[in-house]
């Protein structure tokens, strides 16, 4: 699907619904002179930015060559480009209002500013849910991100469109994404095991096609009636994906810096 010579102009739009994706390529021939424009709905790919990330490791070399115990975070700078930001779950129809107002102060506070501060970058932001086709709960997403989903800024996916991690995988590959950067509820569940998750897609056949991030603060442990809990079920999970290397973390911090500057 790529280049195409001929003595004619042509224009080729190949849609494909299913996915929402959409490939158009214009070429045109004048004069004897090949001139080829090609249009394509991925031109506009994410710009590559330099980032802070952190790993977690119980050890550090030494000069030596050797390693000596010093648990803690390794900060690390890393150059992003074809990236894909995924949220996970973000819903407000659960059956526990208490977590639907939570979900939706993360989503404002934290979520809605990483899409905003990496769109006019190309950054693609797939958001996951369940299909209101299957079931009747914990489908329907936050009215911020409903509204980004409704303006073409941010895509909407259900879990069924994919019948595990590998074809997910496959899916992210075709559109050409090497990074996978992850938001949403409930880090040590959704977020992770879900056909789409972090874990999943590490534990996938494509396991090396993809480097994988978590933003924390954009992130909610399983909810109980105490937000430090929370916290500290996230954070511990999020230490944990680390130093097993299935995701390592950017903080919101540095996200947002990296992207508007």
């Amino acid at each position: 699907m790529r280049k195409k010579l001929m003595l004619l102009l042509v224009l080729t739009s190949i849609t494909i619904t299913g996915n929402n994706i959409k490939k158009q390529s214009e070429n045109i021939i004048s004069q004897g002179d090949f001139e080829i424009i090609q249009e394509e709905t991925n031109a506009n790919k994410a710009q590559a930015v330099n980032i802070d990330s952190y790993h977690y490791c119980y050890y550090d070399k030494n000069e030596g060559g050797g390693y000596e115990t010093n648990p803690g975070w390794k900060k690390n700078e890393k150059e992003l480009d074809e990236v894909a930001l995924i949220v996970i779950d973000p819903w407000k129809d659960s059956p526990f209002p208490e977590l639907n107002a939570d979900i939706q102060d993360n989503v404002i506070e934290y979520t809605i500013p990483i899409i905003e501060s990496a769109y006019d970058n190309g950054v693609k932001t797939l958001v996951f849910t369940n299909n209101p086709e299957i079931i009747d709960y914990d489908t329907e997403i936050v009215d911020d991100l409903r509204e980004l989903v409704d303006d073409n800024v941010v895509e909407l996916h259900y879990y069924d469109e994919f019948s595990d991690s590998n074809e997910f995988a496959q899916y992210m590959q075709g559109r050409g994404f090497n990074t996978l950067v992850y938001t949403g509820y409930a880090v040590e569940m959704c977020v992770g095991y879900r056909n789409s998750g972090v874990v999943s897609n590490y534990f996938s056949d494509y396991r090396t096609s993809f480097e994988r991030y978590i933003i924390p603060e954009a992130c909610l442990g399983l909810v109980s009636e105490d937000d430090n809990e929370n916290n500290n079920m996230r954070d511990m999970t999020v230490m944990a994906y680390s130093q097993q290397n299935i995701a390592d973390v950017i903080y919101f911090d540095d996200w947002i810096k990296a992207y508007d500057e």
